[in-house]
């Protein structure tokens, strides 16, 4: 259901194979790709299945992204044909699913090293640099959906929200969960209104949701009271794509007292790596968590061998619900693949002797400040401390007096009716941080750029900040 649409297991079926015979009467074949731009409604739950159930390889797109984004996606991907929708017409979700020409030729030469089941290509984020397609299979997809059935324990007396959008694998893999585990879906249709998806998750007497640390800062700032209705049928709230602030886990746990918080950490080439319920007190302060079952992790020095507990290191795992690969991007496939099922992630970190992952940051975040690493999560944690701040993103910038190539560069947002100064920031800093990693200059600004998803758009920010 999405507000408007309510389908049964059957009509939702129906619908898919409406749409999957309109792809093949316009003749797309298993293999071909097929880009799927809508907004978040039954449309696009039935879209999805239908684009897969011709065999199609499915590739979610922001509706809302300029067009050059989508023309380079689908001259990228050889995209046979696009499918959106019209919110202006009337009649059943399939009625509103409009094909648009084809982007690319029937048999259009396929990359090497695709797999063959290849099910859906998801473009990273971009946060940092170029998107890229990421190569998802169907068994990883499966293995996706089976890891999130058994952290929850979904079963299908649920009621599964989804509040993100839904071209993100980060929606996408909850609504193949709840599919698997039988759960009813309760799709937000307009997420730009915070009051009507908490709205909505009240009246559908939602039982399950994962969201973003800043929707749900946003929820709990100014939507306290409604999103402490859910607190008698909300039985789970997991929280993924950026850090959650321990104020923020302090105020859910405190609004929704009888609520499981699950803190969730992956990745678009592996979407679920690590999990933790949040704790009061925390044991083990500042860690993401352990694996998922089935989920391998180790820490790599600057040579890829294995580090011993506790060594920090470029993080590396091995699951069955890692990506393939990039599409069209040999070079990158090769830097992501380190043999025998084994694959980079992105970031630095720690694993304790039990196992625990603590991320220390992104590798090509690292600051280095006279030859010393700082870690960007390390110190944006010490500035959320400060209760004047609201909001942070720490970045590298070049050292005015040219003595330490790189400073340490704080863009803080002030909480609401809060002032900074950056002198009691600093000495703030200088108490929780050793000396190097302090700030030696911040930005005071209104709001952080973020993506759709809420991370913090750190290209922007780089931007504006250069």
């Amino acid at each position: 259901m999405d507000g408007a649409q309510r389908l049964t297991f059957a009509g939702l079926e129906a619908e898919a194979d409406a749409v999957a015979a309109r792809l093949r009467a316009a003749g797309v074949a298993a293999g071909d790709r097929v880009g799927l731009a809508c907004e978040n409604s039954a449309a696009f739950v039935a879209a999805y299945l239908g684009i897969l159930g011709c065999g199609a390889v499915c590739v979610p797109l922001n509706p809302a992204a300029p067009a050059a984004d989508l023309e380079a996606a689908a001259v990228d991907t050889a995209m046979r044909c696009l499918v959106a929708d019209d919110r202006a017409r009337e009649g059943p979700p399939s009625a509103r699913l409009m094909l648009s020409s084809p982007a690319g030729p029937a048999g259009a030469t396929v990359p090497d090293g695709v797999p063959e089941d290849l099910q859906a290509i998801v473009y990273t984020s971009g946060t940092t640099g170029r998107p890229k397609g990421v190569m998802l299979t169907a068994a990883a997809l499966r293995a996706v959906a089976e890891a999130g059935v058994g952290m929850l324990g979904l079963r299908a007396a649920d009621r599964v929200g989804i509040v993100t959008p839904l071209f993100h694998l980060y929606a996408l893999r909850e609504v193949d969960a709840a599919l698997r585990a039988g759960a009813c879906l309760v799709v937000a249709r307009d997420l730009t209104f915070p009051a009507a998806v908490l709205r909505q998750l009240h009246e559908e007497r939602v039982s399950y949701v994962a969201g973003v640390p800043s929707g749900f800062a946003l929820f709990v700032e100014r939507y306290g009271e409604m999103l402490a209705r859910c607190r008698g049928h909300l039985r789970a709230v997991a929280l993924g794509t950026a850090p959650c602030p321990p104020a923020l886990a302090s105020a859910l746990r405190s609004l929704l007292p009888e609520t499981r918080l699950i803190l969730t950490y992956g990745l678009t080439e592996a979407s679920r790596v690590c999990h933790r319920d949040a704790e009061d007190p925390d044991s083990r302060p500042g860690s993401i968590g352990r694996p998922y079952p089935g989920v391998e992790l180790r820490a790599l020095d600057d040579r890829g061998r294995p580090l011993a507990p506790n060594s920090r290191g470029r993080i590396a795992l091995r699951t069955a619900m890692a990506a393939a690969g990039y599409w069209n991007r040999p070079q990158a496939t090769r830097e992501l693949a380190q043999g025998d099922g084994w694959i980079l992630s992105p970031d630095h970190g720690r694993i304790d002797e039990d196992g625990w992952l603590f991320l220390q940051g992104r590798v090509d975040e690292v600051i280095n400040s006279g030859g010393e690493k700082v870690s960007p999560d390390e110190v944006e944690a010490a500035l959320r401390g400060h209760p004047q701040v609201a909001d942070c993103a720490v970045l590298s910038a070049e050292d005015p007096e040219g003595v330490l190539g790189q400073i340490v560069l704080a863009v803080v947002v002030p909480a609401a009716g809060g002032r900074l100064d950056p002198a009691e920031l600093t000495r703030f800093c200088a108490g929780r941080l050793e000396g190097h990693k302090v700030p030696r200059a911040f930005r005071i600004v209104a709001s952080l750029p973020r993506t759709a998803l809420g991370k913090v758009d750190r290209g922007r920010l780089r931007a504006a900040e250069a």
